[in-house]
């Protein structure tokens, strides 16, 4: 564990200097230039406080989730990590498309056309939405003897098994998410999926997990049906909350 967490740390820092490289570079970057201003620093914590707390709150549920799992045995634990990895990876296709589209709806507000940022994110999320499901179906086709490159367990295996048509849900409800409320906090809009992962990652992904997987002994997969539901119902919400054109109302730029 000392290993991981030192070698973790080690990446970690050699990111940040990559990073700072490539933005003294691309925008000229001076940190000795930096100069503290009051009004930016009120403007970057309302927008970025509730999105801590917002991820805050799924950590939160994702601690709570694996104690139950944890409480079912060695088995459902593994199970459960080898399924989170290779998730990641489709995860990580729907993080891309969100965040190439934060770029597309900042140059669309800064020149003032929100209605050309609304119909970019519903294409993007649209086009993430596709490629996700792409990814969820190649899981369900080779996923029995891809998960055998990482255990043998013919129990672990099973439950795996098991569970992976529920990412067809997930993965929908993921997509919307990351796609829609990074266009929002994009609007200055960060109040609302705030109020929504309290309420859903709370009383649906938690409170569903605890129901299904213990209560009704649904065990992995009542977990990862709780979860499914959970960020289908954020999704949903947020594209409504898009669809809405509230969003206008709140932005950092004033048109």
């Amino acid at each position: 564990v000392e290993g991981a967490a030192i070698s973790t740390l080690i990446s970690r820092i050699l990111i940040v200097i990559t990073y700072i490289i490539i933005l003294k570079r691309v925008i000229g970057l001076e940190l000795v230039d930096f100069k503290w201003s009051l009004d930016h620093t009120k403007r970057v914590v309302r927008i970025g406080l509730p999105a801590a707390l917002e991820n805050w709150t799924y950590t939160a549920m994702q601690v709570f989730l694996l104690s139950i799992v944890n409480s079912y045995g060695a088995q459902y634990t593994a199970a459960r990590t080898y399924v989170n990895v290779v998730l990641s990876y489709i995860m990580i296709t729907s993080l891309a498309f969100a965040a190439a589209n934060i770029v597309l709806v900042g140059y669309a507000l800064g020149e003032k056309k929100p209605e050309v940022a609304k119909k970019q994110t519903l294409k993007t999320a649209s086009i993430g939405i596709a490629v996700s499901l792409v990814l969820v179906m190649l899981l369900n086709i080779v996923g029995p003897s891809f998960f055998k490159l990482f255990t043998d367990d013919p129990v672990v295996l099973d439950l795996m098994k098991r569970i992976l048509w529920i990412f067809f849900i997930t993965e929908t409800g993921r997509t919307m998410n990351l796609v829609f409320i990074q266009a929002l906090r994009a609007a200055g809009d960060t109040g609302f999926p705030l109020i929504m992962a309290l309420i859903s990652m709370l009383g649906i992904g938690a409170g569903l997990g605890y129901l299904f997987g213990q209560t009704l002994g649904m065990a992995l997969f009542g977990v990862y049906l709780a979860m499914a539901l959970d960020e289908i119902v954020r999704g949903i919400s947020m594209l409504i909350r898009w669809l809405s054109s509230t969003w206008q109302k709140r932005q950092v730029i004033e048109f």
